[in-house]
């Protein structure tokens, strides 16, 4: 395990290049990832050799950006610009912290909470897992939707503006079954809106063989 830094010196801002890392070498399994302020947006695409990393830590503060591939965070994951989910799939296993957030497609998974400090933007996507998703700034689910399974709680501290899709509490990912409804804890104080037409249910399917929704 060894420490790796951002120093942005290829020509793209993509984690797969080795010379935009330090001794132009790239990240391994198991290292802790150093990523300054000022780089603009660092993009994690799941480009080979990369498709599938599991790193011990993340501090960035610089934008990231996931799309492709599986990026896999095992203990503290702090992004103090912000944090966006194109596609494939962001797997949170420790405590993690990011400043905003926004989410068009793609899933973030993991058994460890998610903390959002300012505003978050989902216009599709998926969050699955026994952690939770907190947030702490206004925010918004438009657009396509929302899907939350796999026992995940997404627990609103701020308000919440949902004015388009179906957000669906027990989803089928890749036409794979997911045991485990997800949860929407809208805390006292916290405002829950459903604001216009396109905003058009909530509801469980897809449940697998051995699962009732009832948790």
């Amino acid at each position: 395990m060894a420490t790796r830094t951002w120093d942005g010196g290829a020509a793209s801002d993509l984690w797969s290049l080795a010379d935009n890392w330090d001794l132009n070498t790239l990240p391994f399994s198991g290292d802790d990832i150093q990523i300054a302020a000022g780089f603009g947006t660092t993009f994690f695409n799941g480009l080979s050799p990369l498709t599938n990393l599991t790193i011990a830590s993340l501090n960035s503060g610089s934008n990231l950006n996931v799309s492709e591939g599986v990026l896999s965070i095992n203990g503290t994951a702090t992004v103090g610009a912000d944090l966006s989910l194109t596609g494939g799939t962001l797997a949170l296993n420790g405590t993690s912290s990011v400043n905003t957030f926004t989410q068009s497609s793609g899933s973030i998974s993991g058994t460890g909470p998610l903390t959002i400090t300012g505003a978050s933007t989902i216009t599709f996507g998926d969050h699955r897992g026994t952690g939770t998703t907190i947030l702490k700034g206004p925010s918004t689910i438009s657009s396509s939707g929302f899907y939350l399974d796999g026992g995940r709680t997404l627990r609103n501290e701020n308000t919440l503006t949902w004015s388009g899709g179906q957000i669906d509490l027990n989803n089928n990912v890749d036409n794979t079954q997911i045991d485990g409804s997800g949860t929407i804890n809208n805390i006292a104080g916290a405002t829950f809106i459903a604001s216009g037409d396109f905003a058009s249910s909530i509801a469980a399917s897809y449940f697998a063989d051995t699962d009732t929704g009832a948790d």
